[in-house]
């Protein structure tokens, strides 16, 4: 098994293509329909609803095959530093190692290849997988998408699944025919299977031409292919398309932020100019409350309102509440003293009084008369009074905020359960589209391996067209059927004029145009 460095350095080298890519959209659409114990379903027909089922074809590999398995850097079959290529929808591909040959000659032009055909970032992901958990699952459903890697899977894990299962060319055997893919599990223990490439006659009887020829897929040499089944670009243009997909995603997700920050200042602003467009009515003589911005925060944070009063507004010569208070109540016994003592006893508790005669004695001492202290006793009620109409405007005030905030608190929930209401139409729609995506995917590789054997086909008839040596043209002036004797006669009704004597006896119509003879003529050349 290699070591944890070599580990870390295959993660470090995925990461550099991690992006919003199509390729690495492709990935991550993989990873969420592949879990360690559920894996898509395969059907033939299309389900109206998405269905996992558990995968039971599993493969746990022995240590002493992981370094084979899982070398680093990935070799092919060959033995060799595997190729990599770069496509737009599964982003690099690893391939035979000959390819890189070919680069490094250009002298020297290879004619086989190995099989060896994987995508690098599932590729990395699956081997990770295996140095953790040391379980490898046969229903991957990027395998569903390309034949290709497919083989390779199954040609090095010993194991089949449904999808599809083409080599990168089809070799010939000893007849000369070409040869066919053979699941042999005879040769492994267990559910595990040998691809093989064999005669496709060798296991019919009766049938020939029928030769030996049988060789395990990794061993099989297979005529370099002229036609990719991938689009191929070159590194440079890969780099500039991935980073042009990513940025008009990071330039939608900035502007939906952006704008969604834009609207909740709107709102904020507008109940702020929808409650200063109403002026309160405050009482006469009493000033303006001072206002101040409040602030709306969502989570943890307390909604802060209006700036407190100051201390020394609430208080009056720094006396507290209780003081204040019983200095009105002394000031308002001393005013009643001389009218009802009676009244005054009924009223004021015996502490009150002793603390009125106290603070009485006081403004006496002072050389304050009665009159006097009435007027500071009035103009404390009337700071009182002041003080509580200030109160209740921000009393008012606050419930008017308060009402605002309900206001937009269920407007937000209203929204929210829209939201919630479309999330989940589009997750529906997301379900649909995936099962139409996982049904079309096979239909969509056979459909790309048909084009390829088309135009290979095409290729190769082209090429035997080109190749097949043209005849070299006839004698002039002798017959065209016996190419021996001269040319004398023409055929009736055509003239064609192209026949010996004994061979235009024996027409009975024109070798060229197959016509009917009705006679022969004679023509005599001047």
């Amino acid at each position: 098994m290699r070591s944890r460095n070599n580990h870390d350095a295959t993660e470090s080298k995925f990461e550099t293509f991690g992006d919003n890519s199509p390729a690495n959209a492709w990935q991550s659409w993989v990873e969420e329909h592949t879990t360690p114990t559920e894996r898509q379903s395969t059907s033939r027909s299309l389900p109206k609803k998405k269905t996992q089922t558990i995968t039971k074809t599993t493969y746990i590999p022995a240590k002493e095959h992981l370094e084979k398995i899982l070398p680093f850097p990935s070799l092919c079959f060959c033995k060799k530093p595997a190729y990599r290529s770069y496509t737009l929808e599964f982003g690099p591909v690893l391939e035979c190692g000959n390819y890189q040959v070919d680069l490094d000659n250009n002298l020297v032009k290879t004619k086989y290849i190995c099989g060896f055909h994987v995508h690098e970032m599932s590729w990395e992901k699956l081997q990770n997988r295996i140095i953790l958990e040391e379980e490898i699952i046969a229903d991957h459903p990027e395998l569903r998408a390309c034949p290709l890697y497919n083989f390779t899977f199954c040609a090095m894990f010993h194991l089949t699944n449904d999808y599809l299962n083409i080599p990168p060319s089809t070799p010939t055997c000893f007849c000369n025919e070409p040869v066919v893919v053979k699941e042999n599990k005879n040769l492994l223990p267990g559910n595990s299977k040998v691809i093989e490439l064999v005669c496709k006659n060798s296991d019919i009887e009766g049938v020939k031409p029928k030769c030996s020829w049988i060789l395990r897929a990794k061993e099989v040499a297979y005529p370099r292919p002229k036609i990719c089944l991938h689009q191929r670009v070159n590194q440079d243009e890969y780099e500039r398309l991935r980073k042009a997909k990513t940025m008009p995603i990071n330039s939608q997700n900035k502007s939906f932020s952006d704008g969604h920050k834009h609207n909740l200042l709107s709102t904020l602003m507008l109940s702020n100019g929808s409650k200063t467009s109403e002026p309160t009515i405050l009482p006469s003589g009493s000033r303006a409350p001072e206002m101040t911005n409040y602030n709306l925060k969502i989570g943890n944070e307390s909604l802060r309102g209006l700036k407190p009063l100051e201390s020394s507004s609430l208080m009056i010569r720094n006396e507290s509440p209780v003081d204040e208070i019983s200095s009105e109540m002394s000031s308002f016994d001393s005013a009643s003293e001389n009218r009802s003592p009676r009244y005054r006893s009924l009223l004021v508790p015996t502490s009150v009084i002793a603390k009125k005669s106290t603070s009485s004695r006081n403004s006496l001492m002072l050389g304050q008369s009665p009159v006097e202290e009435d007027t500071i006793e009035q103009e404390k009620t009337i700071r009182l009074n002041n003080k509580i109409e200030e109160l209740k405007t921000y009393i008012k005030v606050y419930k008017q905020r308060n009402d605002e905030i309900q206001s937009l608190y269920r407007k937000t929930k209203t929204e929210s359960e829209n939201c919630q209401l479309i999330t989940y139409r589009y997750k529906h729609e997301l379900e649909e589209e995936t099962v139409l995506r996982l049904n079309s995917q096979k239909r969509l590789a056979i459909l790309e391996m048909d084009v390829v054997k088309l135009i290979a086909e095409k290729e190769e008839l082209t090429q035997k067209l080109n190749s097949i040596t043209i005849d070299e043209p006839r004698e002039e002036g002798k017959c065209i059927v016996c190419f021996h004797k001269a040319i004398e006669y023409a055929l009736v009704p055509c003239f064609h004029f192209a026949y010996c004597r004994t061979c235009s006896s024996r027409l009975n119509e024109c070798a060229i145009c197959r016509q009917p003879s009705t006679g022969v003529r004679k023509i005599f050349i001047c």
